[in-house]
């Protein structure tokens, strides 16, 4: 059976049918102009396509499901060599349209919004909108353009499921973020807009967690968010770092205090594996606990997560470790990479793939307090800090150059 074309690729047949009626010369009203479009068509490709498909393309009532067969016809009609040759030819163009359009952004120094939103509905499908658009943010950072920042998550199709992946949003939203950290005073006049917009709460704080800047615009946009997502999880997420924030600046009083909050709650769903990381971090630095499947309930479900895993890295130690390296439980950091280590596992996804390098700084260190310093050097040496993330790059160098001196090297 016939598929039909993608959605990304229904955005260039108006185009294409448009070249098939100039070329033609034909009014497309009644069925003998249809007849006549038939006969040229065949004439001029050797191809044949039903009177039926012509007119419910030129009639708009096949815009949801033409088939390539039937593109590849039309497309040959009009001097292409299929519907795919078609598609890279306009699509080139487009990009250098795009490209033009940013070297006149470059040259003076000039955002124009309305220029922007436009270019985003027209070219927002094309993997080049987010090159063009990075460029942008930092020319507006530099410019400490209020404007641009307050209509971003307006603009057309940057956060389009259909052209774009969760990563290209979440490195958006990082773009957006690191801007931020430039500008302080603009990231506290961003603080309403953004911690109440559900795309800059999902890509600007809860995918890039700013652990380096909590004390910084980070910080007051989390406050800003508790006042806004009260379910359960997000309760977790916002008691977690709180807690960390308060942990690190001394405030141990305060600690507790968040601490106090999450043993408290009882959410009605699981939490994601993140949240419940530095929840279960936090329960092992503040509480006595020990390796007894059997009689510790904290220790009994990093047992089961451990066997829920069927050899995928799914992020599970990350978090654990580095809260307890924070908090110098080193007995516990021994305990969970010998039970995360009994089995290897697969790490062929971006980030998990980041994930599993950070975590090889904290098993280097596990494995020199359980002396054995080659397996500990071996692991090190492996680390690559160029894929350490830029939300907890400034942690994880300092934990990175300390674990170095510990282990000598």
């Amino acid at each position: 059976m016939p598929k039909p074309i993608e959605n990304v690729e229904m955005i260039y047949l108006s185009g294409l049918l448009e070249k098939v009626i100039r070329k033609s010369n034909l009014p497309l009203s009644c069925n003998e102009s249809f007849h006549h479009l038939k006969d040229k068509i065949f004439k001029e490709s050797a191809e044949t396509i039903s009177l039926s498909t012509l007119k419910r393309l030129f009639n708009g009532n096949e815009l949801n499901n033409p088939t390539k067969a039937s593109l590849d016809v039309l497309a040959k009609y009009v001097e292409f060599h299929s519907w795919k040759n078609y598609l890279s030819n306009v699509r080139q163009q487009d990009k250098y349209l795009l490209q033009h359009s940013l070297s006149i952004i470059i040259t003076t120094k000039t955002i124009d919004l309305k220029q922007v939103t436009g270019l985003c509905e027209k070219y927002g499908h094309l993997p080049e909108i987010y090159p063009f658009i990075f460029t942008v943010i930092r020319l507006a950072s530099e410019q400490k353009h209020k404007d641009f920042f307050l209509q971003f998550f307006s603009l057309s199709n940057l956060f389009n499921k259909h052209y774009h992946t969760e990563y290209d949003f979440y490195y958006l939203g990082q773009s957006i973020t690191l801007a931020m950290r430039e500008n302080e005073e603009l990231a506290k006049e961003m603080t309403t807009t953004y911690c109440n917009n559900p795309l800059a709460i999902q890509y600007c704080l809860e995918s890039f967690v700013d652990e380096d800047y909590l004390d910084g615009y980070y910080g007051i946009w989390l406050d800003e968010y508790h006042k806004h997502k009260k379910d359960p999880q997000s309760l977790a997420f916002y008691y977690a770092l709180k807690y960390k924030q308060a942990f690190m600046t001394n405030k141990k009083e305060e600690a507790t205090q968040w601490y106090k909050l999450i043993v408290a709650f009882n959410p009605d769903k699981p939490l994601c594996n993140i949240v419940e990381e530095r929840c279960l971090a936090i329960r092992l630095i503040e509480e006595k606990h020990q390796p007894d499947a059997k009689q510790d309930e904290i220790f009994s479900r990093l047992v089961q997560i451990e066997c829920s895993r069927k050899g995928e890295y799914k992020g599970c130690q990350l978090y654990l470790l580095r809260y307890l390296y924070m908090a110098q439980k080193y007995d516990w950091m021994c305990t969970i990479v010998n039970l995360f280590d009994q089995h290897s596992t697969k790490t062929d996804e971006h980030w998990l793939l980041k994930h599993a390098n950070a975590l090889l700084l904290y098993k280097a260190f596990a494995y020199h307090l359980q002396n054995q310093p080659i397996k500990a050097a071996e692991l090190f040496h492996k680390v690559d800090t160029h894929l350490f993330d830029p939300f907890i790059y400034q942690s994880m160098m300092n934990d990175f150059n300390a674990i170095k001196a510990t282990l000598g090297l």
